[in-house]
């Protein structure tokens, strides 16, 4: 089994509830479902909801993005709803006790109507760890905003409504794809393509036993790119592609388990929020929190300080995945050591520790260079991080806001209807927001999917952000230097 804490049983009676967390019930806006007979039979399997609880307490959004046939989806969740009243009375106190220990930093506001009911009026607030400005703290600079604002919005324990623009876009792209016989997985190109990449990275890295060449390391490193394109994609149909991660991600030093929970239950749901694992992912070497000054030591290095966190941000996620398993905060898997074993192999390749050692970094940092600088254009443009639109797309959709209505906010995309080989440059995180608002459609036919989400966003009168390449990198930058919450009263 794969946790041993989730019991194989149905719950009849309140005394069988023993832990909220740790069970497969789950909260969905607002009601409880429980899913431990029907994971058995989940067309996802088992193992997706396990991780999915290990990441959140509340899956509103997972739930709403990662079904395809969203109303079937729907009409069979119905079957397992919870209704008696001393269960749920139960299945609340047991939230208020696990959910602050647990997952402290995705509590909304107090005052929302989302915070769990068993907590009103403790006091207890989402926990955030960071060195912030608040008004009054420093004369230099002010902001109407507050870091309260970035907490998990209410937006995201609500399910799209009927006529709401998510509502009408997945619906869309369902429909398109049903009419022209597309099903959601890579085409046999892309696949193909996929094969002939992970033979030629194989064989890049087996000749440096004849040609110990840094000009081979360097192909190694762009075949480590393209694969890594993939990888990104292959976590998000974990049943059919969890295997192909192995190489697309765990081999390059990406391990796969933590960034495929991570990514799917965590930054997918809270962008650029507290509780997304992004939002202080880089600290303190680079800051991308809006309510952080920034020291004129930091705006002087910005550039430099920038490109080199991202070159060696493969390294640094390895150790702190590591840093975690050992601490007991993450779960191991063998995976993990894929990464080591592929360095190990260079070196005996080439016979010589110090010069298989420098053959492996090389196209690690190249990787990593170009993978985090695109990963982190998507969601650090000016417009990311514009205050006034994304605490009101955050409001409850009720207010006109949406969980939807955020990511547009939050994220941007490189370009307009690129092709194949300009998305294969961008390592097909050229088509990110679709990706955040679609991720279960593959990134093969996500051109047809940002026309189609460009058409629907226009119709209701929302801001679909798409930038070239070199203004979205000297964007990202200028978030990094400067606090983009705050308004500079006085120079430092």
């Amino acid at each position: 089994m794969e946790n041993s804490k989730l019991k194989d049983i149905t719950f009849t009676d309140a005394s069988d509830v023993h832990s909220f967390v740790d069970s497969l019930i789950f909260r969905i806006e607002g009601k409880y479902y429980d899913l431990t007979n029907f994971s058995k039979v989940h067309p996802g399997g088992r193992n997706i909801l396990v991780w999915a609880k290990r990441k959140a307490w509340d899956h509103t959004q997972m739930f709403s993005t990662h079904h395809v046939n969203y109303r079937r989806a729907t009409a069979i969740m119905t079957r397992f709803e919870l209704k008696d009243e001393r269960i749920i009375e139960r299945i609340q106190a047991l939230e208020a006790l696990e959910v602050p220990q647990r997952f402290p930093y995705q509590l909304p506001h107090s005052s929302s109507k989302h915070y769990p009911v068993a907590l009103k009026g403790s006091g207890i607030e989402a926990r955030y760890d960071y060195p912030v400005y608040h008004n009054g703290d420093d004369k230099r600079y002010t902001s109407e905003w507050s870091i309260d604002d970035l907490r998990m919005a209410d937006c995201t324990f609500e399910l799209p409504q009927k006529g709401s623009f998510y509502y009408e876009l997945r619906d869309e792209v369902y429909k398109h794809f049903k009419q022209h016989n597309i099903d959601y997985y890579p085409t046999t190109f892309y696949m193909s393509f996929w094969w002939a990449t992970a033979i030629a990275l194989l064989a890049s890295q087996a000749l440096q036993y004849y040609f110990r060449s840094y000009l081979l390391a360097v192909f190694t490193g762009l075949c480590y790119l393209v694969l890594g394109g993939y990888g990104h994609q292959f976590i998000h149909n974990p049943v059919k592609f969890r295997h192909y991660a192995y190489l697309s991600l765990d081999w390059m030093g990406l391990y796969s388990y933590t960034y495929m929970m991570d990514h799917i239950a965590v930054h997918h749901i809270y962008t650029n929020t507290i509780p997304d694992n992004h939002f202080a992912g880089t600290d303190p070497f680079l800051y991308v929190n809006p309510f952080m000054p920034r020291n004129a030591c930091r705006k002087s290095f910005n550039f430099v300080l920038s490109n080199l966190t991202v070159a060696l941000g493969i390294f640094g996620n390895y150790i702190i995945n590591w840093v975690n398993i050992v601490a007991g905060r993450e779960h191991f898997y063998w995976c993990i050591f894929l990464f080591p074993l592929n360095y190990a192999l260079m070196c005996i390749l080439v016979g010589d520790v110090s010069l298989g050692l420098k053959l492996s970094m090389m196209p690690t940092m190249l990787c990593s260079w170009w993978y985090f600088t695109i990963a982190l254009m998507n969601h650090n443009q000016s417009e990311n991080w514009n205050m006034a639109k994304l605490t009101a797309a955050a409001q409850s959709n009720t207010k006109n806001g949406g969980w939807a209505e955020m990511q547009l906010v939050t994220s941007s995309d490189i370009g307009y209807n690129y092709g194949f080989v300009g998305s294969m440059m961008c390592l097909w995180l050229n088509y990110h927001t679709v990706h955040h608002l679609l991720p279960t459609v593959d990134m093969s036919h996500h051109k047809d999917a940002q026309q189609i989400l460009n058409r629907v966003a226009a119709k209701h009168g929302l801001a679909y952000s798409y930038k070239p390449v070199s203004e979205m990198y000297w964007d990202m930058l200028s978030t990094f230097s400067v606090a983009k919450a705050l308004t500079v009263m006085m120079d430092n």
